[in-house]
């Protein structure tokens, strides 16, 4: 492990440039030796780089794959993990998939802690840490770089320190401060070596007995889980979805559970799956003309 780790550092020297530069959101590769930049303050600009050859980064991925105990090759041309060191959320498509034969996309979170007066004021700050005490499960929605997974994490620090939390997560993004958790984590493409569902991991936190779920984020595959979860005693539950609007979101559940296998009207499934969740958090990304971003949320108490 000591000699796959002295490799997989040496390998990711040729992504070091980027990964230190500071406000940076995103980081693409279309193409190799093409990378795109995305920062908080200048949007989106591209950088040749010799460096990043089809080769290098082909490289650098197998030995990621291979570090995360999940397949890349050939046959499995995909890949979605944590970058080790960092937790940023990378995710990889290679070969006859991409017209360029190699795609990256590096999500840079930030662990600086956030208050969430970024987003509320006072009275709503205060019915929310009333909401998390009383043991409400709350939903985060928002598009894609809304700022769902960091108001999240704010929302998250407001949970007991003596509260037992298990999370569910295909990449770790989701900051932990409670000294008595676990964080498992889901392969995204099911390219894990153990081929783990939703429905194991379900069945193995359970019998984890955390006080809180916490779910990085709902889609086809985990939607019926975690409703299960919440539906049997796991008050006080969290999760992201990806909505543009509060009513987009209970569309979406209600979507995932059909296509889960769901049976009844749109109405009846709409009643269940929102049976227990009993808050829903929109989250908002505004881009100025100077590229300049700010964030907004609204609540709506779903059974108020």
């Amino acid at each position: 492990m000591k000699n796959l780790s002295a490799l997989l550092s040496k390998n990711l020297e040729i992504l070091a440039p980027y990964l230190k530069k500071k406000n940076i959101v995103e980081i693409s590769i279309n193409k190799p030796q093409e990378v795109w930049i995305e920062t908080t303050n200048k949007g989106w600009s591209c950088i040749k780089d010799k460096n990043l050859t089809h080769a290098r980064l082909m490289s650098l991925t197998k030995i990621l794959a291979t570090e995360s105990h999940q397949d890349f090759d050939e046959e499995t041309p995909i890949l979605s993990l944590s970058l080790p060191k960092y937790n940023y959320r990378l995710q990889v498509i290679s070969g006859a998939a991409v017209d360029s034969g190699f795609a990256l996309s590096i999500r840079v979170t930030t662990e600086v802690e956030i208050p969430l007066s970024s987003w509320f004021d006072k009275t709503t700050i205060k019915a929310l840490k009333s909401h998390i005490k009383d043991r409400k499960t709350i939903l985060v929605s928002g598009g894609t770089g809304s700022g769902k997974t960091t108001l999240l994490n704010s929302l998250l620090r407001e949970i007991d320190n003596n509260d037992r939390i298990v999370t569910l997560e295909d990449s770790k993004e989701l900051i932990i401060k409670q000294p008595n958790h676990i964080r498992l984590l889901k392969s995204k493409t099911g390219t894990d070596v153990a081929k783990l569902t939703y429905k194991d991991f379900i069945n193995v936190i359970m019998r984890l007995r955390p006080d809180r779920i916490l779910l990085g984020e709902i889609d086809v595959e985990n939607t019926a889980n975690f409703l299960r979860l919440i539906n049997t005693g796991h008050d006080g539950s969290f999760a992201t979805i990806h909505a543009n609007t509060i009513k987009g979101a209970i569309s979406a559940i209600v979507l995932n559970c059909q296509l889960a296998g769901f049976q009844g009207t749109e109405d009846a499934v709409a009643k269940y799956a929102l049976s227990h969740i009993d808050l829903i958090i929109q989250v908002d990304r505004h881009i100025d003309e100077n590229n300049n971003r700010t964030f907004s949320a609204e609540i709506k108490e779903v059974n108020a």
